[in-house]
């Protein structure tokens, strides 16, 4: 790839990152008021549909994250922290993937397919996403539950120091900062080379 192409890869990165940020924050700060303002005892409700850890509680956790994400439709990438704050209040791991993959079924979404392909096809596209999440959701907790790999829902996050999260997060900074000079320093100095005149 030549410079040139790096630096309009780096530049559409960039660019993409400008439209998410304000997702993401948006995100976090809607996951983090539900989480503050909804009672645990309302979520041990809504989520206390069979014994924990039976298929029931599994299949329940699908199908219930996947309405509230619906009808909450946090945002495009809001969702995950969203998802955490429902599995730390009772949703199956299972509940939590489908909440993710529910995100393809929020209202602008569907509105948006009801416009572009009609409302036959947008009811299609709606039950068969639907669907589709709740299944990965029950198949992904089932696989991750056989391999032992479902952390403990109280677990506290973050990175611990050593671990190999913390050398894939120093190596993707260093990739990222270097993604901003090519994409936006490089750019601007041969900009101001380009405008400065020549003896």
């Amino acid at each position: 790839m030549t410079r040139d192409g790096w630096r309009l890869a780096s530049k559409n990165a960039l660019g993409e990152w400008g439209l998410l940020w304000k997702d993401i924050v948006a995100g976090f700060l809607i996951a983090g008021l539900i989480g503050a303002a909804v009672p645990r005892a309302w979520w041990t409700t809504l989520f206390g549909v069979g014994a924990e850890g039976t298929l029931t509680w599994v299949v329940a956790s699908a199908v219930v994250g996947v309405i509230v994400a619906v009808v909450t439709f946090v945002c495009s990438v809001g969702n995950v922290p969203f998802a955490v704050i429902l599995w730390s209040n009772g949703i199956a791991f299972g509940g939590v993937m489908s909440v993710i993959f529910a995100d393809l079924i929020v209202p602008t979404i569907t509105d948006a397919d009801r416009r572009y392909y009609g409302l036959r096809m947008a009811a299609v596209l709606f039950v068969s996403i639907f669907l589709t999440a709740v299944v990965s959701g029950v198949a992904i907790h089932s696989l991750w539950a056989a391999l032992d790999l479902i952390p403990p829902a109280d677990e506290v996050g973050g990175t611990a120091p050593g671990g190999y999260t913390t050398y894939l997060n120093a190596a993707f900074t260093l990739l990222f900062l270097g993604q901003v000079y090519v994409g936006q320093v490089s750019e601007a100095s041969e900009e101001a080379d380009v405008a400065e005149p020549h003896a």
